[in-house]
């Protein structure tokens, strides 16, 4: 990336991170505060004087606290389910 002038780098990331925001603020509707890592792959084209970016890879972190509370609602549905299967089976 030693070849790549200073402008077009300059040019090219804002326009990506532009277009970066938009998409994990409209299309996946995430927040501030969702923690996030985003792998890209950027190669430059020297004919078309551009940087070119990979299609973002992109890794939502989910808080503890939110996998447990989502892990007891499932357990206390399928205990629920397994109840009402039960009272069909054997009615009282």
């Amino acid at each position: 990336m030693k070849d790549v002038p200073r402008d077009v780098i300059l040019r090219d990331v804002a326009d990506f991170n532009k277009n970066l925001y938009s998409y994990l603020v409209e299309e996946l509707k995430l927040s501030k505060s969702d923690l996030i890592r985003i792998t890209v792959e950027v190669s430059y084209d020297k004919e078309q004087n551009k940087l070119i970016f990979s299609k973002p890879k992109i890794d939502k972190y989910v808080p503890e606290e939110e996998i447990r509370a989502f892990y007891e609602r499932m357990v206390e549905e399928y205990k629920n389910k397994i109840t009402e299967l039960n009272v069909k089976i054997r009615p009282t």
